[in-house]
């Protein structure tokens, strides 16, 4: 039984650590990462002035500016945290802050 709750804690502390780890990943190279992705999709400039991510990965962007689309103050978005794991991301939230989209 103690080799068993050694397992665990050792399952435990290594499950956390890959956490931490993706997490600060995320925070330093998020935002590189994200204005990349966008600009790709919309072929368009992006800009922000501040990328955060808080826990459990919830990412909030401030004033996002897709040039010639859209401006927002906040963009938030709350993805599924098991769906992390996953090649399918499943998101629960996403919430724009007084959005000003251009035709």
């Amino acid at each position: 039984m103690k080799l068993l709750g050694k397992i665990l804690v050792f399952f435990a502390i290594l499950i956390i650590a890959a956490v931490f780890v993706a997490y600060i990943l995320i925070s330093y190279r998020g935002q590189k990462k994200f204005v990349e992705e966008l600009e790709y999709i919309t072929g368009k400039k992006v800009t922000m002035s501040e990328f955060k991510v808080s826990f459990p990965f919830d990412l909030n962007v401030k004033d996002l500016n897709i040039e010639g689309i859209m401006k927002a103050d906040e963009f938030q978005v709350v993805p599924n945290f098991p769906s992390l794991f996953t090649n399918d991301i499943v998101i629960n939230s996403v919430k724009v802050t007084r959005p000003e989209f251009n035709y």
